[in-house]
């Protein structure tokens, strides 16, 4: 990868709204550190066995990482595909809980993305240029 290619890549990672992601989270413990609670949900409970449980976790999402990998994978598309999917995420997380209320992909990006590959650096650099020179330099000013 180029080091265009990595700053753009950096620079759009700072852009992209915070996101979580669902996941599966399995941990093993011991029977003599279950809480009482757990333990009546089991059948036939063993101080000296160990017992596995499974629960559903949010982590938050180094958008930075995931770039990088789906550049690897699919070049500009791949860089499309995940802001696209990043938006649908974060609309899916929101209408799931109620209490989380993670932003949705600025509509300038996904504007972007919407054109496809394409043009995609060209089109995102600008962006990040228009971006940069309208808003940063106000706050120096």
């Amino acid at each position: 990868m180029k080091k265009k290619q990595k700053k753009g890549l950096l620079e759009l990672s700072k852009q992209l709204p915070e996101s979580m992601e669902l996941i599966m989270y399995g941990e093993t413990i011991r029977g003599e550190d279950i809480p009482e609670d757990k333990i009546r949900e089991i059948d036939d409970f063993s101080i000296e066995s160990n017992y596995k449980f499974k629960r559903r976790v949010l982590l938050p999402i180094n958008h930075h990482n995931r770039l990088q990998k789906a550049f690897a994978r699919d070049k500009e598309q791949g860089l499309v595909d995940y802001i696209e999917w990043v938006d649908a995420n974060n609309k899916k997380l929101n209408s799931l809980f109620d209490d989380l209320k993670l932003s949705e992909v600025n509509q300038n990006i996904l504007e972007i993305a919407k054109r496809g590959a394409k043009g995609f650096w060209t089109n995102i650099l600008n962006f990040l240029f228009a971006f940069y020179h309208n808003f940063i330099n106000k706050k120096v000013a």
